[in-house]
This record gives structure tokens, C-alpha cells and sequence, in this order.
């Protein structure tokens, strides 16, 4: 008994013990630990950026997005595709973009509106030869643990306001957004997430 010489601790205290499967070195991994250790990783930041990305060329300009990502903000500057057809983004699950499924696409032109539909990608604007569009995206994940994704732009191309709303829902965890377009000849983008 002398190897519990001033111990204060409770029977019950020292019963609970006995349950404990973790290592020495296990347990020392928590040293400095001062509030619960599931919080402290819940409340990690994942929120990061990328950019500037050229659009100077290509047809389609890949960032991957880390997991976990709830919304994704999108700042293009100048972008300019080269020749007809439009300029959208897809989404992409496991480094594939997604082709398929993109809710109809609205793109309201506030001084002549008009509508547009696709369902292969996030089309932004699909009209004229050659278009230049500046403006903000933005990706919202519709509820966490669903990977429904909606997009909305404000902005600007061909000299007219576009206001641009889509939606797709994805196979898994979202981990890549692409700016595509038949070709792009000028501008950058911006990505943002959290």
C-alpha cells in the first residue's frame, strides 16, 4: 500500500482507470490539451484560395478544392473566350468533371432579358463571337452532407449585365471546378473557399 502514499484519488476514480485501452504514448498525445479535442477540430479552418489563373488559352481551366468546402467564391477578370459558344463551369467528383445533370441555366440580360438553358454545364453566357465576362461567382453547397451545389453570377460580358443562376447535384464530395470554354484567349480568374 505504500505505492499509494498520497493519492487522494476515489475508489471509483481508480476503478475507471481500468478501462482505459490507450497507451502510455497515446495518452501523452493530449498533453496541453485545454478544451474538447472533437471541437477544436470541427472549428479547424478549410477555407484557402488559388490564384491569379490565366485563361489566356485552353478550353478548360481545372482547380482542385479541398474537402469539406461549403462554398466557393469565384472572381473572373477579363476572361474572354476566343471563339462562338459559351462560357460556363462544371464541377467535378474524383478529378472528373461532371457533364450531365446542371439544373436549366437562367441568364437574365437586365436591359433585354432573355432565357438559356444547359444541362452539361454552369453556362454563364452563350451567345455573340467573341465575349469578355468580369464578375463574381458563387458556389454554395446547399445543405452539408448533400452535395447539391447552387452557382449564381453577377457580373458583366459583352457590355450588358448578366445575372446567371444554375444548380447541379454531385455523385460525391465535390473536389474540382473548371472554367470552360470552346477556347479562351484572354483574362484570369480568382478562387476563394471555406
Amino acid at each position: 500500500l505504500n505505492i499509494l502514499d498520497g493519492v487522494t484519488a476515489t475508489a471509483a476514480e481508480l476503478n475507471a482507470l481500468g478501462g482505459i485501452t490507450a497507451t502510455v504514448t497515446e495518452l501523452n498525445y493530449t498533453d496541453g490539451v485545454t478544451s474538447a479535442i472533437q471541437t477544436q477540430i470541427d472549428n479547424i479552418d478549410t477555407s484557402g484560395d488559388a490564384g491569379p489563373i490565366s485563361t489566356a488559352s485552353g478550353t478548360s481551366i481545372t482547380q482542385a478544392i479541398p474537402a469539406g468546402v461549403q462554398e466557393i467564391k469565384i472572381v473572373l477578370d477579363g476572361v474572354r473566350r476566343g471563339t462562338t459558344g459559351g462560357i460556363g463551369l462544371k464541377l467535378g467528383v474524383g478529378g472528373t468533371l461532371q457533364s450531365t445533370g446542371y439544373d436549366t441555366a437562367t441568364v437574365s440580360v437586365l436591359s433585354s432579358p432573355f432565357l438559356q438553358t444547359s444541362t452539361t454545364s454552369m453556362d454563364f453566357l452563350n451567345t455573340g463571337s467573341t465575349l469578355t465576362i468580369s464578375g463574381t461567382v458563387t458556389l454554395t453547397r446547399a445543405k452539408s452532407g448533400l452535395n447539391y451545389w447552387d452557382m449564381s453570377l453577377e457580373g458583366r460580358g459583352g457590355g450588358i449585365r448578366l445575372l446567371t443562376s444554375s444548380g447541379v447535384l454531385l455523385s460525391g464530395e465535390l473536389d474540382t471546378v473548371a472554367l470552360v470554354a470552346s477556347s479562351f484567349s484572354a483574362g484570369e480568374f480568382y478562387v476563394r473557399w471555406k
